[in-house]
């Protein structure tokens, strides 16, 4: 993604990466892929306030789960019970960092 202080290439990390992205903010974030990458086949996502999505890498592009609320999501982990950021806040926005 660029407009967060960088690029997130899909390539550079390998299929199955995720990333959180909250937008704690009040204004629209617009989530831009790098280059000819795309977030479930368009060009960019608008990321409305007060609500967060998982992005998964997917060999070809990201594919985006969820829109929820940001006060919904409590936690994040996998069925094996590995450690996980707290509240799910992996990476967030507030429009003035």
């Amino acid at each position: 993604m660029s407009g967060i202080g960088g690029h997130v290439r899909r390539n550079a990390h390998g299929d199955g990466f995720l990333c959180y992205i909250a937008n704690t903010g009040t204004g629209t974030i617009t989530l831009d892929p790098y280059s000819d990458e795309s977030i479930c086949g368009q060009s960019t996502y608008q990321l409305t306030p007060k609500k967060g999505v998982l992005l998964i890498e997917d060999g070809s592009g990201w594919t985006l789960i969820g829109n929820a609320p940001i006060d919904s999501i409590k936690s994040i982990g996998d069925v094996n019970g590995a450690m996980a950021p707290a509240n799910g806040n992996v990476l967030t926005w507030n429009g003035s960092q």
